[in-house]
């Protein structure tokens, strides 16, 4: 009777999960949320290769309209990734790990540049890849990820048994991201065993036990702390894992900032401006107070005319070329992967999410690439950097003196920059600016300063060496003279003014039809039988039959007996 109710307890202490758990979609998230500033705001998901996924993450962030504080992503393929590789989110600072124990590993995590945090590495014994982050001393977030390719969890527990005690002080402790050990209830091994009742023993409970990934809960969020939390696990089909939100009742100090549009009406600013009365200051003596005074003025007017308004997140452009149709079509895509998942035994719904999912990614990409093209097209057009077609025929021509090639190649160098300006001038001649925007310097200013002598050492070297490199460019685009005056890779011929004698002296037979051609001769004989044309193979023949031609009598007729006669 005693077994039966201790197992019993064990059995409530592992369904005992300190967080209300949902399933929702995201365009429901928001309405789990508390005021601003109130809860810590935490995303997990496995994006599996952030460099091809990072888009799709985009989007999603963007239906779910929440300012998170911190994004945790893992599996994001970073083996052969850098931090240049990494891509940047607007408001938000990167950290990510250096040590992988494959090509699939890596853990990057996005915090808001708002929050005061410190990020380190963790190495969990070989075992996982993960960071610690510390928000001042009340908050402490441990993003995880660990590889189903290692099957022994002890040396991983291990870790933890050294981790977990080293963060007491903190009132709140986060250990979230993908661990790879199955504890959905329905599914519960050994090891699952095991990895709750180490996590118990440290005073830590999982926050969900639903799954993430097919039947299976492998992204786990466990935590330690006094306040209040709710979890939200979202399907999204970006990959074959869930992702899942951490909302937890803690005060966060930061700034909620806002995107604000600020739109000055320039009509009837320009009206009120030609109503103003100027005789007062027109009468001042003193001319800062006037100054001053049209100033205030001025600033009056376009306070008066100007407005701010605030817009919502849903509003927002997160990228310029997704537009409310790429966004209509991404919800549509997401909602025939639901229906899919719900009936996975009907192959019309399957085919039907497969075929409109490539169709979509086909869409986004093709979108993105002509952004791109544009984009880089009108940076080139205003910055006038497209690369010239023409060769610089100017500067590889000879001249009369090498003197007067290498003032030519100079005074080609040193103009360079005097007419990218003059041509980036030219370009933007037709667009007026706003005062406001107007450069307070000209694009032809320039200074001129003393020389010293190191500077005239220099400029000699300088001259010296280009001198060198032209001459070396001209040399190496000429023939050298071992290389002969015959053209390079055709076998060499013998050239011979008398084309019908041998080397004796004597006329040898040639072919009529190679017409005196001792050459043309000579090129057939080199080449295989088969290659060779029927009039040389049998133009011995031919010859024979020239010298002995044959001849027929002539048949009586009545034509050639009368051709005499008148």
């Amino acid at each position: 009777m005693l077994d039966n109710n201790i197992n019993a307890l064990f059995d409530c202490l592992d369904q005992n999960l300190v967080s209300n758990v949902y399933v929702t979609t995201p365009e429901n998230c928001k309405l789990f949320l508390d005021p601003p500033g109130k809860q810590l705001k935490i995303l997990t998901f496995n994006i599996r290769s952030i460099n091809c996924n990072f888009t799709d993450l985009q989007t999603l962030l963007h239906r779910i309209t929440i300012n998170f504080d911190f994004l945790i992503l893992t599996e994001c393929w970073l083996s052969c990734a850098s931090n240049d590789n990494i891509p940047l989110l607007d408001n938000y600072t990167f950290t990510k790990t250096s040590n992988h124990l494959n090509k699939n590993d890596g853990v990057v995590v996005y915090a808001r540049s708002d929050i005061q945090h410190s990020t380190e590495e963790i190495n969990f014994n070989g075992s996982a890849s993960g960071t610690l982050i510390k928000i001042r001393d009340t908050t402490a977030i441990v993003s995880i990820y660990r590889s189903p390719s290692t099957h022994d969890i002890e040396p991983f527990l291990a870790s933890l048994d050294q981790l977990l005690p080293s963060l007491s002080k903190f009132k709140s402790v986060i250990l979230t991201g993908d661990i790879n050990i199955n504890i959905n209830p329905t599914d519960l091994n050994t090891l699952s065993h095991n990895y709750l009742n180490r996590l118990a023993f440290h005073g830590y409970l999982p926050t969900h036990d639903l799954p993430t990934r097919e039947n299976s809960c492998l992204d786990h969020t466990i935590i330690r702390s006094p306040f209040p939390s709710q979890t939200l696990v979202i399907d999204t089909p970006i990959t074959d894992h869930a992702a899942v939100v951490l909302l937890l009742n803690t005060k966060i100090k930061y700034d909620d900032r806002s995107t604000t549009i600020t739109k000055i009406d320039y009509e009837k600013l320009d009206k009120d401006i030609n109503d103003l009365d100027f005789s007062s200051i027109h009468g001042m003596t003193d001319p800062e107070i006037a100054t001053d005074t049209l100033i205030n003025m001025i600033k009056t007017k376009i306070d008066a005319n100007t407005t701010v308004r605030t817009v919502p997140k849903k509003h927002k452009i997160l990228k310029p070329w997704i537009t409310p149709g790429l966004l209509k079509c991404i919800k549509n895509r997401d909602k025939l992967h639901k229906n899919s998942k719900l009936n996975p035994n009907n192959e019309i719904l399957k085919t039907t999410f497969q075929r409109y999912r490539n169709f979509c990614i086909k869409i986004l990409k093709k979108v993105k690439r002509q952004f791109n093209k544009l984009l880089w097209d009108a940076i080139k057009r205003l910055t006038n950097t497209t690369k010239p077609t023409s060769s610089p025929t100017q500067l590889l021509s000879p001249s009369t003196h090498p003197t007067h090639s290498c003032n030519r190649v100079n005074e080609f160098f040193v103009n360079i920059a005097d007419k990218l300006a003059k041509n980036i001038e030219q370009t933007g001649a037709d667009k007026v600016l706003p005062p406001s925007q107007t450069p307070s310097s000209t694009l032809s200013s320039f200074v001129l300063l003393h020389t010293d002598p190191d500077e005239h050492t220099q400029m000699a070297f300088y001259k010296i060496a280009l001198l060198i490199t032209v001459a070396a460019t001209i040399v190496e685009g000429q023939r050298p003279f071992y290389a002969g005056s015959r053209p390079i890779g055709y076998p060499e011929i013998v050239q011979n003014e008398d084309l019908l004698s041998n080397r004796f002296g004597v006329d040898e037979p040639v072919p009529l039809e190679a017409r005196g051609d001792r050459n043309l001769v000579y090129r057939l004989k080199q080449l295989p039988e088969d290659n060779q044309p029927f009039w040389y193979l049998n133009w011995r023949q031919y010859d024979e039959a020239r010298r002995q031609p044959q001849s027929w009598p002539q048949r009586p007729s009545f034509f050639n007996q009368n051709n005499g006669r008148k």
